[in-house]
């Protein structure tokens, strides 16, 4: 009896004296390494060409992403705050590292949810923001499709996709030649690029979703120009910052401008495509490698002498309007 009451002693002791050597080596005898797995951190691009030295702004209203920014690297790279995985995207200012250009538009990604993402890139390019207009992720396939492309365009690097990339860059000189054809109507110096630019984005949204199934936009077409040029100008945003004289005579403008600037606009458009569609992808693989592939023909096609003279030539209908 005593024996077995000793015996009993013992093996309590090692049951205790096993529970504390347990609890020391991690507590409940798995393994030495419970520590919670390191924190995602999510990288994201900014591409028009790459844009260096822009201001990432995350504008989601969650605690760890609101008001917090971010600037991207020479390569367009930037790196989520701490603890953000989910939100809105706008990015502001920096330089076209493909022009040498400052970039003075405004780029926007809609919110995805990242949280079981690690090392995964996001993008917010042209693209993406046309993909905002249209009123977030849910939209991406439509966009895509009417754009000819397939994938997930909020998260493909274009710098990794030539057919991509051109698209990319085609939207946005696409959209930089239209607000800059538009502003020369403003006498008033109250019509800025980003009124224009939103109102394009929003014209060219509405055309992309009124396209049958299994069409695409052709940005070579100079009545699918004509037509975003048209509305664009008619848009209330625009309209509102005009002078008078062209305001009674909108849909007259809108028409001589269009018929004036059109085909010039369609030309320059699919030179940069072209272009781009022509690298190879070693002259994708960096900032300074797609510059030095593609710098000259994108300026040219900028500084084209249709555009950089359209204020002399405007002024035969502005006269008319008066």
């Amino acid at each position: 009896m005593f024996k077995s009451k000793k015996l009993s002693l013992s093996l309590l002791t090692l049951s205790i004296s096993s529970a504390i050597l347990l609890t020391a080596c991690g507590g409940d005898g798995t393994s030495g390494s419970s520590q919670p797995p390191a924190a995602a951190t999510l990288t994201g691009r900014v591409v028009d060409g790459p844009i260096a030295g822009a201001t990432v702004t995350f504008t989601d209203e969650a605690t760890a992403c609101k008001g917090n920014t971010a600037t991207t690297d020479a390569n367009g790279v930037f790196t989520f705050p701490a603890g953000c995985t989910a939100s809105a995207i706008k990015v502001t200012g920096g330089q076209d590292t493909t022009t040498g250009l400052p970039f003075a538009g405004t780029l926007e990604a809609p919110k995805m949810s990242l949280t079981d993402a690690q090392g995964v890139d996001v993008v917010v390019t042209p693209i993406t923001t046309l993909i905002v207009a249209a009123g977030g992720e849910a939209q991406a396939p439509q966009i895509a499709a009417a754009l000819g492309l397939t994938g997930n365009l909020l998260t493909a690097d274009p710098l990794s996709n030539p057919a991509l990339l051109s698209k990319t860059t085609a939207v946005q000189q696409l959209i930089e030649q239209l607000s800059t054809a538009i502003i020369t109507l403003d006498n008033n110096g109250t019509l800025t690029s980003e009124i224009t630019q939103k109102a394009i984005t929003s014209a060219l949204v509405s055309q992309l979703k009124a396209l049958p199934t299994g069409t695409t936009i052709d940005f070579t077409n100079v009545n699918t120009i004509n037509t975003l040029i048209q509305n664009t100008v008619k848009d209330s945003n625009v309209k509102d910052e005009l002078p008078e004289t062209i305001k009674a005579n909108i849909n007259n403008v809108a028409t001589n401008l269009a018929a004036l600037t059109s085909a010039s606009i369609a030309a320059n458009v699919k030179a940069v495509e072209d272009t781009i569609k022509n690298l190879t992808a070693g002259q994708l693989n960096s900032a300074q490698a797609l510059k030095d592939a593609a710098q000259e023909k994108i300026l040219a096609e900028k500084n084209d002498s249709t555009t950089v003279n359209l204020l002399n030539t405007l002024s035969n209908f502005k006269e008319e309007a008066n």
